[in-house]
């Protein structure tokens, strides 16, 4: 090929590549905040969320979480290493370490153990074991609101703002070495609310769960629970 047609050849194989880049990263300011401009991309991008949140109102929503949803109660039975119904006694948010992410930590004041099995892998990785409970426990789920100069950040995951402190719930649970707390089997799917009359509402999507379990009453509920682990 000669160097007459290779010149028009690199410079749109360059056009194609440097399209496609700013489209990716368009598109990636544009979840971050909802209302970036095309010049401020190259500049956002490398904020954190913490950054942004310094400048303007940054407000995401997302489906993930530190697990998907569990689908059936004996997989969140099955899957727990520590079940509880427990009251939330103080729920705080905050930026992690790194900025770059919210998360709200939620101190639950335990009522009754139903489960305890601490799982052994932690220690066999060289982690943080669970420590032993005792009358409290901390949940840390993704999400929440944090201000910043004046300005609010927010990250929005499925079902948190049906955990409120004072709330009581039924708590599936498994012990995360990386966050030295507790998190939520399967997601939102792990928390089942006990209503002021105990009777049980899960908030989990799946049917399987959510219509099944409405409305029975607590120490039902609690029986069912036991005899699936």
């Amino acid at each position: 090929m000669s160097k007459r047609n290779l010149r028009p050849l690199t410079v749109l194989t360059l056009i194609s590549v440097m399209s496609a880049i700013t489209a990716l990263i368009v598109t990636f300011v544009q979840a971050q905040s909802g209302a970036s401009q095309t010049k401020d991309v190259s500049r956002s991008q490398q904020k954190t969320l913490r950054d942004l949140a310094k400048e303007r109102d940054v407000e995401l929503s997302t489906s993930d979480e530190f697990e998907t949803e569990l689908t059936d109660l004996r997989s969140s039975a099955q899957s727990s290493s520590t079940i509880v119904v427990g009251r939330i006694a103080e729920a705080k948010t905050s930026f992690t370490e790194s900025g770059e992410f919210i998360v709200t930590n939620y101190l639950v004041q335990i009522q009754r153990v139903l489960k305890d099995m601490p799982s052994s892998d932690a220690t066999l990785l060289g982690k943080a074991p669970a420590p032993p409970l005792t009358d409290t426990l901390t949940i840390t789920r993704l999400g929440g609101d944090v201000r910043v100069n004046g300005n609010r950040a927010s990250i929005k995951v499925k079902g948190h703002e049906s955990l409120k402190a004072g709330g009581a719930y039924v708590f599936f649970l498994n012990w995360s070495s990386d966050h030295k707390s507790y998190i939520l089997t399967g997601g939102i799917s792990g928390v089942v609310l006990v209503k002021d009359n105990l009777r049980v509402e899960p908030l989990a999507s799946a049917e399987t769960i959510a219509r099944k379990y409405s409305d029975t009453d607590l120490e039902s509920f609690i029986n069912e629970v036991l005899k699936l682990y």
